[in-house]
């Protein structure tokens, strides 16, 4: 299954969600749902669809939506296929904005992993934890697909070989904010601006 939006809305601006659902094999017996965030609104159009899936056809249902409040919010399809009293198939997929006043922003996670929390650390700002794995895009639009670098012209000058300092910018991220005690007086704090490799 898939979620879709038409653009990361901002405070009041009208978004468009699809959810397409298909599966490998029939399924008759099949239910999908949107979960709206609260300070979502909904406008138009649909948040459930039940019906019989055929084999590889998609089915799709939409719905518009605003947001009245700001702040992260997350938009949930869950698509489910009973087989029997004891058994059912089915899928997840989510969509996470950053809703502001002026704009939207797109937050995409590996769905392999769990998605960061932010926890307040007393006499600290608040502190971002990535579990496992930090998002792996942010921005305005949907991901796209990568495109490979150019490769470079060969040039007639043989390459020069040198031994010098190339800074690396580092991103580190810290799994939990430690407890307090471990040491007593002591704070443990991380800090990592660049990286020299020679």
């Amino acid at each position: 299954m898939k979620l879709a939006i038409s653009h990361p809305p901002r405070l009041g601006e009208t978004a468009y969600l699809t959810v397409t659902v298909v599966s490998v094999f029939d399924a008759p017996n099949s239910e999908s749902r949107l979960k709206l965030p609260k300070g979502a609104v909904l406008l138009g159009g649909d948040l459930r669809w039940q019906g019989s899936l055929k084999a590889n056809v998609p089915v799709q249902f939409s719905a518009a939506i605003k947001f009245v409040e700001t702040g992260q919010k997350t938009i949930t399809a869950v698509a489910e296929s009973i087989e029997s009293a004891t058994s059912s198939v089915g899928g997840v997929d989510e969509v996470v904005l950053d809703v502001a006043e002026t704009s939207g922003q797109f937050h995409v996670y590996d769905p392999r992993t769990p998605q960061p929390i932010e926890k307040l650390v007393p006499g600290h700002a608040p502190v971002t934890v990535y579990p496992d794995a930090p998002p792996v895009l942010s921005g305005t639009q949907p991901p796209a697909i990568p495109v490979p670098s150019a490769v470079p012209t060969p040039t007639s000058d043989p390459p020069v070989q040198r031994s010098e300092s190339v800074p690396i910018g580092i991103k580190l991220a810290i799994s939990h904010p430690p407890r307090a005690g471990i040491a007593q007086g002591q704070r443990a704090r991380a800090v990592l601006d660049s990286h020299q490799v020679r």
